[in-house]
């Protein structure tokens, strides 16, 4: 048999081997199928993130975000959302570029060695590093969002539905001034003692 035939009898066996296999059916098979690819996490998706995000400590940290920025109104509000994923994204790019750093400094067994590796041009520590880079401006401009958001509200005052809701305070459309009273008037006259009547002031 010439090698030619032996190639075309392995590709033909492949191929029938490949059409009785269905792929994983346990959920603990698809989890593996799905993340096989998936080393660093630098290009995960939202469905391999699923499994690296704890909600319990997510909404922890969203909460505590709100209690600091005190968004106050519904946008800003998602703004705060923004940020808090923005920075949850941000840790576990750091988490990741330790993983990273610690499994080269395992292979080289050198200080000097790890860092040469992570600095190589198109290495995974260096696209980390690009990522991290990205995501910290993706911070700054929103937390400036923010910020200018809640500046602006507080400088336009109230919205219109809060004044509908609100009562406005009682003063008066124009200028006015109040008369002065006597007793302000002239010093000398005491404010405790009264006028006499009209009639015995005429007698008098």
């Amino acid at each position: 048999m010439s090698p030619d035939e032996i190639k075309q009898k392995r590709a033909e066996q492949a191929r029938i081997n490949g059409a009785k296999s269905t792929g994983p059916k346990t959920p603990e098979g698809l989890k593996a199928a799905q993340t096989a690819t998936l080393t660093h996490g630098l290009y995960a998706t939202e469905e391999t993130l699923k499994a690296s995000i704890d909600p319990v400590a997510f909404e922890a940290l969203r909460l505590k975000y709100h209690r600091i920025w005190a968004p106050p109104d519904e946008y800003t509000a998602e703004r705060v959302d923004d940020l808090a994923l923005a920075r949850w994204d941000l840790n576990r790019l750091q988490l990741a570029r330790r993983n990273e750093i610690t499994e080269l400094f395992l292979q080289t067994n050198s200080v000097i060695e790890t860092e040469v590796a992570a600095s190589a041009p198109g290495s995974i520590i260096e696209r980390l590093d690009a990522r991290i880079r990205r995501q910290q401006l993706t911070i700054s401009r929103l937390e400036k969002d923010i910020l200018r958001l809640k500046k602006q509200l507080n400088a336009e005052g109230p919205s219109h539905e809060t004044a509908e809701t609100t009562p406005a305070p009682s003063f008066p459309l124009e200028p006015c001034y109040q008369e002065t009273p006597q007793s302000e008037a002239n010093p000398t006259i005491n404010p405790e003692i009264t006028a006499p009547p009209p009639d015995t002031a005429l007698r008098t």
